[in-house]
């Protein structure tokens, strides 16, 4: 069963051409429009590189998965990527079946400490 202990939770940082999306909780159909709130307000700066740092959440559904695919395609076909650092075996775990783990830019914590 499926518990919403951890508070969901969108913060958004910029620092030069980076721009990071930190998620924390769940991602459903409730609020994956606050992800998306964030991926607009990412292409809004032009930023060359977009972070989406998954790695405090619990689940993810299908309709948060679009809007991340979404992100991807929207930054790739204006010359910007993605990446993603999916987070906790149940994340990665969807992103695999998905097909996602071979599609997106998913990076580990030794990727993260190396940038």
């Amino acid at each position: 069963m499926l518990t919403d202990d951890t508070p969901f939770g969108v913060s958004t940082a910029r620092s030069g051409g980076r721009f990071d999306i930190v998620v924390r909780g769940v991602l459903d159909l409730a609020t994956a429009p606050r992800l998306l709130a964030a991926a607009d307000a990412a292409r809004e700066t032009g930023v060359g590189h977009v972070h989406l740092d998954l790695v405090g959440l619990d689940f993810i559904d299908s309709v948060a998965l679009k809007v991340v695919i979404d992100l991807h395609r929207d930054l790739a076909a204006h010359g910007s990527r993605l990446t993603v650092r999916p987070g906790g075996p149940p994340v990665r775990r969807v992103f695999a079946l998905c097909g996602l783990d071979a599609v997106l830019n998913l990076v580990t914590d030794e990727d993260q400490d190396q940038r």
